[in-house]
């Protein structure tokens, strides 16, 4: 733990604070957060809902939040990490938390803490559940960092877990097959509280099943307790739940992927049944055709259709894809390509090299950043025969990329959270 700054009284200040502990420090594990909570003394009756998941779980925790604010129910959601400005963190009734109250809860956390070293994951995660109790929210919607089990949002007890995926991803941390992983993310699990489960290999079902099984937890898994439809021709989209309940949105596509709203309106009707609580069909409805999470299939232009979409890893490429399969389009696809170096690349171009006309291949200039030649190099190994273009600076790429669009063409910029900042920060987009 680095020497504390004097006073931090500024959101800028408490951040270069945090950076201070090295933000990508990532030490798992709960006592810390729990030793703090307890010295916080936070007094709340919130019902708690927890997301895991490898990919998907930001925009399923954002929609089963914004349902909430929709039906007038005071909600908290916290998700990382953030693309613009830190406050996307931390919403309430679908506002981010003002500068000042962050500011406050940090103070709380440095307060409370006393020899306690904390991780920046963990700072930030205690402020927004102090912030969520003074305002005294009666739903936290808390999307895990990183895992589950040892994970510092697991520090509290979900009253409702939903699992949206589980793949490949931080494997020196979670472990390197996906029954492993999914132990972990099973973690979020308690005693006969229900889970919602969506797609999940086989190998991670069975592993959370049985562990669902020995404490009791009710299980709506999709494909088993609800499955989802969206046809193009007819613009309808359907969640089918095991009851007999059915959600039928008639309107453009979801604005979160459409593979979040299965688990998500299967969360928000075991909301209803089982947590009591007040959520009318027509909240839920609105909220799956308002609600985005920034950089999660966001759309920036609609004619050339430029979409971001933070995808770097193999199963959020399988889902990138699979969004892709299931929007018409008239004229070519291109992409924007930036990602890290340990990240499974050759991975990602296996699934995604099929799809894009052309692609525009991207240096990231950071400590982790990928060489534009390797993401080539990449995709020369699956076969690819279409246009590729490196580049060392981001936005001569994309600039080059939108000046090639015609009004019927899609450009799909992905590959890392920091490409899609970078993106952005290029259409204006940040604060």
């Amino acid at each position: 733990m680095s020497a504390r700054v004097l006073h931090p009284r500024t959101l800028p200040e408490w951040l270069s604070y945090l950076d201070s502990l090295n933000p990508d420090r990532i030490e798992l594990g709960l006592q810390r957060v729990r030793q703090v909570l307890e010295r916080l003394n936070l007094k709340s009756d919130s019902l708690i809902i927890e997301v895991a998941g490898t990919n998907g779980k930001g925009s399923t925790a954002a929609l089963i939040a914004g349902a909430c604010v929709q039906a007038g129910i005071s909600t908290g959601l916290y998700t990382s990490p953030h693309l613009y400005s830190f406050t996307e963190r931390v919403k309430i009734d679908g506002h981010e938390v003002a500068e000042d109250q962050l500011c406050e809860a940090f103070d709380a956390v440095e307060r409370s803490r006393g020899e306690v070293a904390l991780t920046y994951f963990e700072y930030t995660t205690l402020a927004a559940l102090v912030c969520f109790a003074r305002q005294g929210v009666k739903v936290c919607v808390l999307e895990v960092g990183l895992g589950g089990r040892l994970d510092a949002v697991n520090a509290l007890d979900a009253d409702l877990a939903v699992i949206t995926s589980i793949g490949l991803d931080h494997m020196a941390l979670l472990g390197s097959t996906e029954a492993e992983i999914a132990h972990e993310k099973a973690g979020i699990m308690r005693r006969r509280h229900p889970v919602v489960l969506g797609t999940l290999g086989a190998e991670a079902r069975a592993v959370v099943k049985k562990e669902a099984g020995e404490l009791e937890v009710p299980v709506w898994e999709e494909g088993e307790r609800f499955t989802y439809q969206y046809t193009v021709s007819g613009g309808v989209f359907t969640v089918q739940l095991g009851d007999g309940k059915t959600y039928q949105l008639k309107t453009a596509v979801p604005l979160v992927p459409s593979c979040c709203v299965g688990p998500a309106l299967a969360a928000l009707y075991l909301m209803q049944t089982r947590l009591r609580l007040q959520l009318d069909e027509e909240a839920v409805l609105k909220a799956v055709s308002t609600v985005c999470l920034p950089g999660r299939m966001q759309r920036v232009s609609l004619e050339p259709s430029i979409i971001l979409d933070v995808a770097h890893n193999v199963p959020a490429a399988v889902h990138l894809r699979s969004e892709l399969q299931h929007r018409a389009l008239n004229g070519r696809r291109f992409a924007c390509v930036g990602m890290l170096k340990d990240k499974d690349i050759e991975g990602v171009m296996q699934v995604m090299s099929d799809c894009f006309e052309r692609f525009y291949l991207v240096t990231l200039h950071t400590e982790r950043g990928a060489l534009a030649t390797r993401l080539g190099e990449a995709l020369k190994q699956q076969g690819y025969s279409g246009s590729l273009k490196t580049y060392q600076e981001f936005n001569a790429a994309l600039r080059d990329a939108v000046t090639a669009l015609n009004p019927e063409d899609e450009l799909i910029i992905f590959g890392s959270f920091v490409t899609v900042s970078l993106a952005g920060k290029y259409f204006g987009l940040n604060k």
